[in-house]
Parts: structure tokens; sequence; C-alpha cells
């Protein structure tokens, strides 16, 4: 071969090592990408799951004092439902005294 078709041979050679190395880069370019997708993917998904937990426990908090007032609320018409009755006992039996 001449000295200009072994330059072509070559610069071929060269040029298809060039091209598999650039397809091999944007291969690895490609997966760098997903995987810096996935991994803000990831995070945003970890703040979010930071957010349900605290969401959570507030939750979990009100709950909490909402079963508090509604037991104390409960003791409260307990205590009037009580006090009810007496007066009634009371007021029957002068009832029955102011009749005798």
């Amino acid at each position: 071969m001449t000295e200009s078709g072994l330059r072509t041979k070559n610069s071929d050679s060269q040029l298809r090592l060039v091209i598999m190395n650039i397809d091999e880069r944007l291969e690895a370019l490609t997966q760098s990408v997903e995987l810096l997708a996935s991994s803000h993917k990831d995070k945003d998904n970890e703040k979010r799951m930071d957010q349900l937990t605290a969401s959570a426990e507030k939750l979990v908090r009100v709950t909490t004092r909402l079963n508090e007032c509604h037991t104390q609320l409960e003791e409260a018409l307990q205590s009037l439902t009580d006090g009810t009755t007496r007066l009634l006992h009371v007021a029957e039996a002068r009832a029955k005294n102011q009749q005798s």
C-alpha cells in the first residue's frame, strides 16, 4: 500500500477507535446522568418521607390531645348528670315534705 493508503487505513482505524470511544463515553455519560437523576429522586423521596413522618407525628400528638379533651368532656358530662340526678332527688324529697 502506498503511504497515503496506509494513512487512510490508519486514519480509518483511528476514526473507528475514536468513534468507539465516543460511543463508550456517551454510554458512560448517559449512565452517569441516569444515576444522578436517580440519586436526586431518592433525595426528593427522602425529603418527602421526612415530611410525611413529621406530619404523622403531629397527627399522633393532635389525636392524643383530642382524646384527652374527649375524656375530660365525658367526665364533665358525667359530673353534670350526677349533679342533675341529685338535684332531682332533692326536689322530689322537698315536694314530698311539702305535701305531707
